[in-house]
């Protein structure tokens, strides 16, 4: 597709009207029009702008889409996904607390996945306080991943999983915290609560 039809096809997929995007983008709605007749190419400023909003990159709205081969597999589309404040453990299972809204990301099976709202800055400068973490669903991770972990039914706070012989560390990224081991009987209290895909920054 062109520029201005991938430009179209974004905003039709949340359901965005010409003045909505412009908005977002920061023009009017002629300049939009514009675009999606693809009679003028957006800055980058505006590019991205819509990268950002739709969670995608630059290519997919500045780069050609060619034609899929006939038995090709289709792009994934964008799924909407639950954004929460916190992830506790219920009755042998995830509670999300304090949701406040939607978001989407390209996963196949939006079942599988939420958005949390990173509180505090103990993995910072990776991730900030208030960045959207997409987190698929998953009893265990490898070592060395970011995962949203559950200690003592407490809430589930982001850190990098380090496993060690009868131990595993929470790593923060942030140098002024300090790691946190759990060995023993502790371990029974811990709980993966899923796997960190990709972080969404606004700014």
């Amino acid at each position: 597709m062109s520029i201005g039809k991938n430009i179209r096809s974004l905003r039709e997929s949340r359901g965005l009207s010409q003045i909505q995007l412009g908005k977002i983008a920061g023009v009017t709605d002629k300049a939009v029009s514009t675009w999606e007749r693809d009679e003028k190419v957006p800055r980058m400023g505006a590019v991205d702008k819509m990268v950002q909003y739709f969670g995608v990159t630059r290519s997919a709205i500045l780069e050609d889409s060619p034609t899929r081969p006939a038995g090709a597999m289709p792009m994934p589309e964008m799924q909407k996904i639950p954004i929460v404040g916190a992830v506790r453990a219920g009755f042998g299972s995830l509670a999300y607390e304090d949701r406040e809204g939607y978001d989407y990301a390209d996963v196949k099976n939006a079942s599988e996945y939420f958005y949390l709202r990173v509180t505090g800055d103990s993995m910072a400068p990776t991730i900030l306080e208030g960045d959207l973490a997409l987190i698929h669903t998953q009893p265990d991770v490898e070592s060395g991943e970011i995962a949203v972990v559950l200690v003592n039914g407490d809430e589930g706070t982001v850190k990098r999983v380090v496993k060690k012989p009868g131990a595993l560390m929470l790593q923060p990224l942030n140098p002024a915290y300090s790691p946190l081991l759990i060995t023993g009987e502790e371990l029974r209290d811990v709980r993966i609560a899923g796997k960190v895909m990709e972080i969404k920054r606004k700014f």
